[in-house]
């Protein structure tokens, strides 16, 4: 009879059929480490003029200096809906059941 074991077994027949999702999470990561190396950027010129004379001055809107590093950096670190793997939960309204 037979059939059990693998000898008839041969990889290279296989479909690969994850590829798109292995190239998918390759960019993924990709992306995180580009983000977080310009979020570090970020940071380190909002660090850097953050609470001195020159970042404090007015500038021609007669807002500070320091608020477009400000505003660069929220933006770098805030989370986009888009890149996250799961959808965010939706709060059902209650009914009467327990």
């Amino acid at each position: 009879m037979g059939g059990g074991g693998l000898d008839y077994y041969d990889p290279s027949l296989l479909v690969k059929l994850n590829l798109r999702c292995a190239r998918a999470i390759r960019r993924k990561k990709e992306m995180a480490k580009l983000k977080a190396e310009g979020r570090g950027k970020r940071r380190k010129a909002w660090d850097a003029i953050r609470g001195t004379p020159e970042g404090l001055k007015k500038a021609a809107d007669g807002r500070p200096t320091q608020r477009p590093f400000r505003v660069a950096y929220e933006k770098a670190t805030k989370r986009s809906p888009r890149f996250e793997l799961t959808p965010p939960r939706v709060a059902l309204p209650r009914t009467g059941v327990a």
